[in-house]
């Protein structure tokens, strides 16, 4: 599955980095092999390579991990080692597949094991973890964290700690940077160049925290020392900025109902939008996740934000959206015909299934193409400034708001935690 191509000139896939040279792989990644358990109840971690649709090839490696061993490889001291030693394959892996001219799963093998990547550490060598020095490599963790995410299918995230590394690479110059490299007076200038090529300092500042995650995760497993992290108060301070959350007046909004299409595009778009408003704002990505399941008999839609869905709290709250006559419509004439409970209430992601990183895929697409179509519905109605999903969602909020309904309400209907 190719996702990007275009980052000098490699892929960035499972939180290796391939080069795209003599052979194109399109993915490699560390996967904890559930096909089948072995005889203590464990599932083997393997390297995976995939070229093609037919050929794909799964590498031993001498770890059998649990379900929850794997998922801390990157923050359990007593498995350091193994995350540590599994990179390192994974590199290697990367090195000899860029040699190779076409594919060969023995040969490639056969290089692995004279390199003797396969060994084990010991227990002892498991447990030292207190006096691992400072110069630890924070690339190293990004690829840990990047491995994590994409195991758990978060795609989103996945593509975001990617591009936050390539980035502090861009500006290092270097693969291998330790965590004593960023003070607050090194970020504080990582901002400015980056600034002062006419980037914005919004993403800097992802990028930031997508770094201070990566460093409270080596804090976590105690790889670093508390002194060195420069996000404490009085140190770095990452940027913050709020964009104006355009709504439409009720004139512009009385336009764009009465707009009438002149293309099957404009048609469906204008469709898309009206349900997003009158479903409490229900953005892009949530209103084509939405599947036959989530309606219930009452006509009531239930369900969890795709933004939200995956955080830590445990007292989330579904978003419970009342179907009128207006997305009834749009139900009807743009839906899938199909009554199947796990099927989406829209065809845009029958194809992508439910793999998120095709769904990610798709979304992005597809968000691309109806802002353009937004656009020129905008102009054709005569309404200031962009047209978005996003300004779907805050006109609703708007317009319960000037309705007098209470504000914990909209936010509860919105799984928005802020004031309006």
């Amino acid at each position: 599955m190719k996702l990007f191509d275009n980052w000098e000139n490699r892929l960035c896939v499972h939180g290796a980095y391939i080069t795209l040279t003599k052979m194109k792989v399109s993915e490699l990644c560390i996967l904890h092999d559930k096909r089948r358990k072995t005889k203590d109840g464990l599932y083997p971690v393997r390297i995976y390579v995939y070229v093609t649709k037919n050929l794909r090839d799964y590498i031993p490696t001498p770890y059998t991990l649990s379900d929850e061993e794997y998922s801390k490889l990157n923050i359990s001291k007593k498995l350091r080692l193994i995350s540590q030693e599994l990179i390192q394959l994974l590199k290697r892996t990367e090195k000899y597949l860029d040699e190779m001219q076409e594919y060969d799963g023995k040969k490639l093998r056969e290089l692995l094991r004279g390199a003797d990547v396969h060994h084990k550490p010991t227990e002892e060598q498991m447990l030292i973890t207190k006096n691992i020095p400072d110069e630890v490599n924070v690339f190293d963790w990004f690829d840990n964290k990047i491995s994590v995410e994409l195991s758990a299918g978060r795609a989103g995230n996945w593509e975001a700690f990617c591009q936050s590394k390539l980035y502090f690479e861009k500006f290092t110059k270097s693969a291998n940077i330790p965590f004593t490299y960023f003070t607050p007076e090194k970020l504080e200038e990582i901002e400015r160049w980056y600034v002062d090529q006419g980037k914005s300092s919004a993403t800097a500042g992802l990028h930031a925290r997508n770094l201070r995650t990566v460093f409270n995760m080596a804090r976590t497993a105690e790889v670093i020392a508390q002194s060195l992290y420069p996000f404490k108060r009085g140190g770095y301070r990452i940027p913050k900025t709020r964009k104006a959350k355009k709504s439409l007046k009720r004139e512009e909004l009385a336009k764009l109902f009465e707009f009438v299409p002149r293309t099957s595009q404009q048609r469906k778009v204008k469709a898309y939008f009206i349900f997003s408003y009158y479903g409490n704002g229900m953005n892009m990505k949530d209103m084509l996740m939405l599947q036959v399941k989530d309606i219930r008999d009452d006509g009531i839609i239930v369900f969890y934000r795709e933004k939200t869905k995956n955080t830590s709290k445990d007292d989330k709250k579904p978003i419970i959206v009342g179907v009128n006559l207006e997305m009834l419509q749009v139900m009807r004439e743009f839906g899938n015909k199909n009554s199947d409970p796990n099927s989406y209430i829209f065809p845009e992601l029958n194809e992508a299934g439910n793999d998120p990183f095709l769904i990610r895929q798709k979304v992005s697409s597809l968000a691309r193409n109806w802002s353009n179509t937004l656009e020129w519905i905008a102009k054709d109605c005569k309404i200031k400034g962009r047209l978005s999903f996003g300004v779907a969602r805050h006109t609703s909020a708007n317009a319960m708001k000037q309705e007098g309904v209470p504000l914990n309400y909209i936010q509860g209907c919105l799984d928005i935690p802020h004031q309006l």
